[in-house]
């Protein structure tokens, strides 16, 4: 969810207050500040029942329905998840590709999986709706060549050498850490720094590259489904 961007957009508060905009405030919320002590908790938020057919879906996502709270109504600890770097998270460990074959971004199993599953749990109907669809190019390799493919239509997408050289301007800017359940899943080093996936091709077409857990670059070498790499999803948003 992009609220989970809230900590850098506003960097000047410590709390706020997120409220979907379907929600009608009759009373000073403010009040909720002077007698909730969040402590070192990134949120407080009020238990919701799920709905039957709501909970089917949570228990195939591996997600517990009786820990399901309503997210349209949130106090946030800005200043604790900055402290965490909650917003710089490696969300989850997941291949490039299922097999090991040629692929580019547009072929990949990694694409359809940020554009669906990935979209669809992370995000509800109404953030989803002020995601751009973005026309992504998808550049060949520019030391070796390798064809990147066509431009895509993406939601939800890794970003390219170029984008993550220029979006983050050092290495110790690029390195990102697992979140726990991305820990889980997959290897990653003792700082909890890890590799992460960029939609480019490596020097040859079975490969995808890589930020390296240390923030550089990797453009050779890196096969397309080990499961030790984690993803950084990148979207636009309608404002």
């Amino acid at each position: 969810s992009f609220r989970l961007l809230l900590p850098e957009l506003l960097p000047e508060y410590d709390a706020v207050a997120y409220i979907d905009c379907d929600v009608i405030v009759r009373q000073d919320i403010g009040k909720l500040f002077e007698t909730t002590d969040l402590g070192d908790n990134y949120l407080g938020a009020v238990f919701e029942a799920p709905i039957e057919n709501q909970a089917e879906r949570f228990r195939a996502l591996g997600c517990d329905p009786s820990r399901y709270f309503n997210s349209g109504f949130l106090l946030m600890n800005l200043a604790q998840m900055r402290a965490d770097k909650i917003s710089e998270k490696l969300l989850d460990c997941v291949k490039y590709n299922e097999e090991w074959i040629d692929v580019t971004w547009e072929t990949c199993t990694l694409c359809s999986w940020m554009n669906d599953d990935f979209l669809n749990a992370a995000f509800s109907s109404s953030e989803q709706a002020k995601i751009a669809t973005v026309t992504n190019q998808n550049p060949d390799n520019p030391k070796d060549g390798t064809e990147g493919g066509n431009a895509t239509r993406d939601k939800i997408f890794a970003l390219s050498i170029d984008e993550a050289e220029n979006y983050f301007s050092t290495d110790t800017d690029r390195k990102a850490y697992t979140t726990d359940y991305a820990h889980e899943k997959g290897y990653d080093h003792d700082d909890r720094s890890d590799y992460w996936w960029l939609r480019s091709p490596c020097f040859n077409g079975d490969g995808a590259v890589r930020v390296y857990y240390v923030g550089n670059v990797i453009q050779y070498d890196n096969i397309v489904n080990p499961n030790y790499c984690a993803v950084r999803p990148a979207f636009w948003l309608n404002l």
